[in-house]
């Protein structure tokens, strides 16, 4: 059995039946191709999008943010600066009070504390109250202490973004959590009286529903990619009357 040895530094001249008994006896493996890259989220109409449009999902969602803080709670404390000498204490509480609210509000759309201390049922009874529209929880009591806390986070995400959706279009929405054994469901659907002004072409639409089909778009790649990193799926259901998101996820793949 031939043996591979590599070549002294110095070569020799060898024959043709040295070089090939020099050969190894199985050719070397190939080099290792490119690891194929991991799949996207898929959007609901079957499409995945790139890396990008998450990318620019997800900072449409910290622009809005920024233009609150901008437009809301910088305004009225610039106001407070230039009218304080002017109120009475009580305007002073109200206008702080206002304040105190909004920031709240925005904390609440970021990371609601409710969520890590209490839990999804807290967190889903804290989005139907906060979202300024007449929005529903139903679920079963006590089902959603059996999902993870990472489960949970981002079965919330989905929730949130199919509430902000709904209230967008509509005059509210219900939101159903089902739990069962391997896989939790939560659907969210919009007020049936609401009329869904998001399906404009671009000729007849005005600049604010660019902006609202825009919103609906990239909360949409962020409901998928939620759902995607939980080993689930989100199915999202056009219609006149608004969208319904549907997000299912297998519990045991969920880590806590």
């Amino acid at each position: 059995m031939s043996v591979y040895r590599p070549a002294p530094l110095l070569p020799r001249p060898i024959g043709a039946l040295g070089a090939l008994a020099a050969l190894p006896s199985t050719p070397p493996p190939p080099p290792p191709s490119e690891p194929a890259p991991a799949e996207m989220p898929g959007e609901p109409s079957g499409g995945a999008p790139v890396l990008a449009d998450l990318l620019d999902a997800f900072e449409e969602r910290a622009r809005d943010c920024a233009a609150r803080l901008h437009d809301t709670v910088l305004q009225d404390l610039y106001a407070l600066r230039l009218c304080i000498p002017a109120l009475t204490p009580e305007d002073v509480e109200a206008r702080l009070g206002h304040i105190a609210a909004v920031v709240s509000g925005l904390v609440e759309r970021l990371a609601p504390p409710v969520l890590e201390d209490f839990g999804l049922s807290a967190a889903l009874a804290g989005l139907a109250r906060t979202s300024g529209s007449h929005v529903e929880v139903h679920e079963v009591p006590g089902q959603a202490a059996r999902l993870s806390q990472r489960t949970a986070r981002y079965l919330f995400r989905v929730a949130q973004e199919g509430v902000e959706r709904a209230v967008r279009h509509s005059t509210g929405a219900t939101v159903h959590l089902d739990v069962e054994p391997g896989a939790a469901t939560i659907t969210v659907d919009p007020a049936p009286d609401g009329a869904d002004t998001s399906a404009h072409t671009d000729e007849h639409a005005t600049v604010h529903d660019r902006e609202q089909g825009a919103a609906d778009r990239f909360g949409r790649v962020r409901a998928a990619s939620y759902a995607w990193a939980l080993g689930g799926t989100l199915a999202v259901c056009e219609s006149t009357e608004g969208a319904v998101y549907r997000a299912s996820v297998p519990i045991s793949r969920a880590s806590p």
